[in-house]
């Protein structure tokens, strides 16, 4: 049992680590706009609370997402893009979550 759990830990470990390298490649072919987002926000290019603001848009309306952020590139799961807004409420400024509450709600 003990080796299951150390081969599980090193290979979601190995997986984890190409997502973050794939977020930080400069070509955008075949990155989803959520990766976009993570990429600007990883090189710190914008702040916590955009990222959040980008990601609700990105899962509620699409529209209002900067064309720098727009990618035809399908995200196959939506579920970690929402557990990141939902964590990190808290921590946006009130104009933030005013928007983000706004978008729920359609």
């Amino acid at each position: 049992m003990k080796i299951f759990l150390v081969i599980l830990f090193f290979t979601s470990l190995a997986f984890s680590q190409d997502i973050h390298r794939n977020i930080l490649i400069e070509s955008n072919e075949h990155i989803s706009s959520a990766g976009l987002i993570e990429r600007a926000y990883a090189r710190k290019e914008i702040d916590l609370n955009k990222r959040v603001l980008y990601l609700a848009y990105y899962l509620y309306d699409n529209s209002k997402l900067p064309d720098k952020y727009k990618s035809n590139a399908p995200e196959k799961c939506g579920t970690w893009i929402a557990s990141i807004i939902f964590n990190n409420l808290s921590k946006l400024n009130e104009e933030t979550k005013t928007e983000i509450s706004k978008l729920s709600k359609r």
